[in-house]
Parts: structure tokens; C-alpha cells; sequence
């Protein structure tokens, strides 16, 4: 999915492949947003070109003319919804059914930049321009909708080959990879947040003075002196007590 501003659709692309990857059907659906363009100038976001000009764009049916026919792309039966950075796209087809008044869709998916991260087992996600990149995938006109779908295909691919893996065993290896990567992240935040308060200890340690012998027992001697006085004062007035209430019995 691509959007006009961060938030509004206007593309809605896809692959449908079987499970030796050959291409059964593949279209990239340009949406009017209904909203101005600002894909450049946005803070702390990169700058955005799409594939259309917003001629495009603005001429094409709005989402609501489109949604029937994306409602049966995402419930196909059989089928497994494979994208990227699909929790992002789940919120802008939130956005739209709520601009529209349309039921939501209900589908489960697989994101591939959360596979890909745990099959590299690299700190951060990537992006589409990144694992296109490393994986060499030519002929992807990036933010292009169906291209960048075909670039997740051609990936997945790629993997595939490279493990000797059907399409289903690779995502099943992905899914697992990237459980054990959650995994290790976990127990490595826990061992750090261990190690972590066991240099603070020994740092508070460190800065504190101790008492020398002679100032210990200085010290100990006045809390015995104050228990001392406060044990004869307080049987002093207990006592005062009794002799009173004794006088008082007579």
C-alpha cells in the first residue's frame, strides 16, 4: 500500500503466486486519496516519490469503489497474505474504512520485514530499498505497490533457493528464526539489565566512606549510651505510672 500523505491511500498493489512462485495474477490499484499529497518535507520521514503522477491519482475511483474487490484479494481462501510492513498497512486500511464506513477486513498475514530481520539477525528492520539491495533483486521500481510486492516475492524466492525450501517451509523457517531472535533479545536484555545493576552496586560501593575502627566504636558506644538512657526512662515512668494508679486504688 502506498499513500498520499502518511496516513490516506492511493495505491493498493499485489502478487498472486503459487507455491513454485510462478505469477498467477498481478496488478497495482491506484486509489484516489481524497487528500492533498505530502510526501516530501515531513519530519523525521524520508522523502517519497511514487510511481504516478498525482494526475493519476486524483482520476482513479476512491477507496470505496475499490473495496469489494481488495476485501476478496485479502480473504481469498487458501491463500496466505505475505507483505511488508504489514502492520502499517493494516492501519491505513483502518483509516480508510473509517473514512468510508466500511466493515473492516479481517485477514492474518506474515511480515517480511520482521522475517527478514530474523533471518539476518540484523539490530534494526529493514526497509523495501534495503533487502532489495543486499539481495540483488533487479528491475523494482521502489514505492510502486505490485513492485514492491514482487520484490517481497522474489525474496522470499531467493531464501527459498538458497535453503533448498519450498515456499511453505521457508516461512515456516522465517517464522521460527525470527521467534529465536525474540528469543535471544529477550535473555540478552535481562542478562544487561542484570549486569547493569551489579555495576551500579559495585560503583555505590565504591563511593561510599567507611567508619575507621576508632569512629566505629565511638559510634557504638553512643547507641548503647541512647539505649541505655532511653531503657532507665522509660521504666523510670512506667514505674511512676504503677506508684500513681497505686494511690489512686487505695
Amino acid at each position: 500500500i502506498e499513500c498520499c500523505d502518511g496516513k490516506h491511500i492511493c495505491e493498493f498493489g499485489y502478487v498472486l503466486i503459487d507455491e513454485q512462485f510462478n505469477v498467477l495474477e498481478r496488478d497495482c490499484i491506484t486509489i484516489n486519496p481524497g487528500y492533498k499529497f505530502k510526501l516530501t518535507g515531513r519530519d523525521k520521514e524520508s522523502d517519497i516519490s511514487l510511481a504516478f503522477p498525482e494526475e493519476v491519482y486524483y482520476n482513479s475511483p476512491k477507496f470505496d469503489f475499490y473495496y469489494d474487490r481488495i476485501k476478496n484479494i485479502l480473504t481469498t481462501p487458501d491463500c496466505q497474505i505475505i507483505g511488508f510492513s504489514l502492520s502499517n498497512d493494516a492501519g491505513f486500511l483502518a483509516t480508510a474504512y473509517e473514512l468510508y464506513g466500511k466493515e473492516p477486513i479481517s485477514f492474518t498475514y506474515y511480515d517480511f520485514q520482521k522475517l527478514y530481520q530474523g533471518y539476518t539477525k540484523a539490530k534494526n528492520r529493514t526497509s523495501v530499498e534495503g533487502f532489495v539491495a543486499e539481495l540483488q533483486i533487479p528491475d523494482i521500481t521502489l514505492h510502486k505497490s505490485d513492485d514492491d510486492s514482487c520484490a517481497v516475492v522474489r525474496a522470499l524466492q531467493i531464501i527459498s533457493e538458497k535453503e533448498h525450501l519450498t515456499l511453505s517451509e521457508t516461512l515456516k523457517m522465517l517464522k521460527k528464526r525470527n521467534n529465536d531472535l525474540k528469543r535471544e533479545r529477550s535473555q540478552a536484555s535481562i542478562m544487561s539489565k542484570v549486569s547493569k545493576f551489579i555495576n551500579e552496586v559495585k560503583h555505590e560501593v565504591g563511593e561510599t566512606t567507611w567508619p575507621t575502627a576508632k569512629e566505629m566504636q565511638k559510634n557504638t558506644t553512643s547507641v548503647f549510651s541512647v539505649i541505655v538512657l532511653f531503657a532507665l526512662f522509660f521504666y523510670a515512668t512506667e514505674s511512676a505510672i504503677q506508684w500513681l494508679l497505686s494511690l489512686i486504688l487505695r
